[in-house]
């Protein structure tokens, strides 16, 4: 009997644990059910919530999804499976290599910080530019307002200047000349500077001497040093009551020099308002020209003084003075020394090629009216 009890004793563990269990498990089955309850009324809920679907929006929905799906295909087969990439250890041997022919070769890379501060100048060198570019354009309206505002010039009214028929200047006739500027009348005489050059270089003609040449049955010849016949020239009084400014003046590439006269264009010659007065420096060199029934009287004209021309030509004509005219933009008047031949100081360049359009017709040679 003692036996006995003690297996009864033995069980007791076990059942307990069995209630326990079932006590558990029953109560898990009651909140499970709890909350399929929960669930089905929240589901009822937001199904009642709804509203209604049409048949109309049914159909759209079904067409988008139809859309959808395609589109998804069309991608599917337009993917590119991408190959195995390459593994980071791959990638710095790959490196490593790049940087040993950029060595190998001295490839020279951008530098990033060069880059950015030549932007930053080009930057503000376009800026400088649309500074100038908009004072250009603000400038242009206002020159463009005045001259909406400037009324038109009207021309002056034309001179008419009748000219007779030229006839030719006499081979040995003596030439003096007018030049006409700015309305002054300068009368220029290379004959008198001419004859005091040949009276001083007489004097020293032996100190100017480089060869001499004999030639049978004519004359010697004389060759001199131009350039010390030009210095000497520099500082020689040739008396010119006129103001003009004389000189001799080498030609570097030529045998001889030459005389030039220029006269004072400003101060010097004869106004307008003088011209036809007795005592003006125009009028007292008209009798002196006048001596010689040879002389004869050319006018340069500059195109700014034709009214200057016509009243000295008035003057000359009642002189009795042959003249003629023609427009001369020359500022002064230079002639070649005659009979005198100088060493050349260098050889002159080759003539330039010929152009293969026509040659323009001759200038008109100066005649008297």
């Amino acid at each position: 009997m003692a036996k006995r009890r003690h297996g009864q004793e033995a069980e007791l563990p076990f059942v307990a644990l069995m209630d326990t269990m079932t006590n558990v498990v029953g109560v898990l089955t009651i909140v499970l059910v709890m909350i399929g309850i929960s669930i089905a009324h929240a589901v009822k809920k937001i199904l009642s919530d709804l509203p209604p679907a049409t048949e109309a929006q049914v159909v759209e929905a079904q067409a988008a999804i139809d859309m959808t799906k395609a589109q998804l295909a069309t991608l599917s087969k337009n993917t590119v499976t991408i190959p195995n990439l390459p593994s980071q250890g791959d990638i710095n041997a790959e490196l490593i290599k790049l940087e040993a022919q950029v060595k190998e070769k001295n490839i020279k890379l951008f530098d990033l910080t060069t880059l950015n501060k030549e932007l930053t100048t080009k930057s503000g060198e376009i800026s400088n530019q649309q500074t100038e570019l908009n004072n250009l354009i603000s400038e242009r309206d206002r020159l463009r307002g005045l001259l909406e505002t400037t009324p038109i010039a009207k021309a002056p009214e034309a001179k008419i200047i009748r000219i007779p028929n030229s006839r030719p200047i006499p081979q040995d006739a003596k030439i003096y000349h007018a030049m006409v500027k700015s309305d002054r009348i300068h009368i220029i005489d290379p004959y008198t500077p001419l004859t005091l050059f040949n009276r001083e270089f007489e004097k020293n003609k032996k100190d100017w001497l480089i060869k001499r040449t004999e030639v049978k049955g004519k004359p010697d010849k004389f060759l001199y040093d131009g350039t010390k016949i030009a210095a000497h020239f520099q500082n020689f009084n040739w008396g010119n009551s006129r103001g003009q400014k004389i000189s001799v003046q080498p030609e570097p590439t030529n045998f001889f020099l030459w005389l030039v006269i220029r006269p004072d264009l400003e101060k010097g010659g004869t106004s307008l308002d003088d011209i036809a007065k007795p005592d003006s420096e125009f009028a007292k060199s008209l009798p002196i020209i006048r001596q010689s029934f040879r002389s004869v009287l050319m006018y340069r004209v500059h195109i700014d003084s034709f009214k200057a021309y016509l009243a000295a030509r008035e003057v000359s004509e009642k002189a009795n003075i042959p003249a003629g005219w023609d427009i001369n933009l020359g500022l002064d008047y230079r002639i070649p020394i005659p009979d005198l031949t100088v060493q050349r100081l260098k050889e002159p360049p080759p003539p330039p090629p010929k152009p293969n359009t026509p040659a323009p017709p001759p200038r008109p040679k100066p005649g008297l009216d």
